[in-house]
């Protein structure tokens, strides 16, 4: 499955926490005919610690990956919410 990633921004009541929002996208013609659509999901959390709220059903590892190098990476910096000191 293709992530896209939509919005990129800082909790509003932590900003250490970041707010992903992403469109898990199918990542083949077959999987479209067998009915997989595409669905956004938002996830909450830091570096290795990400869940989906409200329910705080964790990320699953290939997604947490993923949301790991968008906390982390420089290749995302732009991304990221400037911090206020």
């Amino acid at each position: 499955m293709r992530l896209e990633i939509i919005k990129v921004n800082a909790d509003r009541l932590d900003p250490e926490c970041l707010v992903v929002t992403l469109r898990h996208v199918p990542g083949s013609i077959a999987r479209f005919m067998l009915g997989a659509r595409d669905k956004v999901v938002t996830y909450k959390g830091q570096v290795s610690a990400w869940y989906v709220p409200p329910s705080f059903r964790p990320a699953d590892a290939d997604t947490s990956r993923f949301l790991d190098s968008i906390a982390s990476s420089r290749e995302f910096a732009h991304l990221r919410p400037a911090r206020r000191s």
